[in-house]
């Protein structure tokens, strides 16, 4: 499922542009594979449209992703709930 978002409903997406999920998922982690329960490219996407969305810090942002409708959150990556703030923090 991939989320598009364009100033005018009816402008064409162009599909030479990549995602913001494609782009975020070439960042490379450097997180412990034990305890790794986020895909990255899922938490930096919640990151991303947690501040587009107004929230001004992580605890707002992971606030915001537990209330987020499931598809959206499911969109992004997750397979589970969002992450708690400490491990949003982290």
């Amino acid at each position: 499922m991939a989320i598009a978002i364009s100033s005018s409903p009816s402008a064409p997406v162009n599909p030479a542009l990549p995602s913001l999920l494609a782009a975020l998922g070439r960042v490379p982690d450097h997180r412990r594979t034990q305890g790794r329960r986020h895909p990255l490219s899922a938490v930096l996407g919640l990151a991303v449209v947690g501040v587009l969305a107004g929230c001004p810090h992580p605890l707002a942002i992971c606030e915001w992703g537990r209330v987020c409708d499931p598809a959206f959150v499911a969109a992004l990556g997750f397979d589970r709930p969002t992450p708690v703030p400490s491990t949003f923090h982290r």
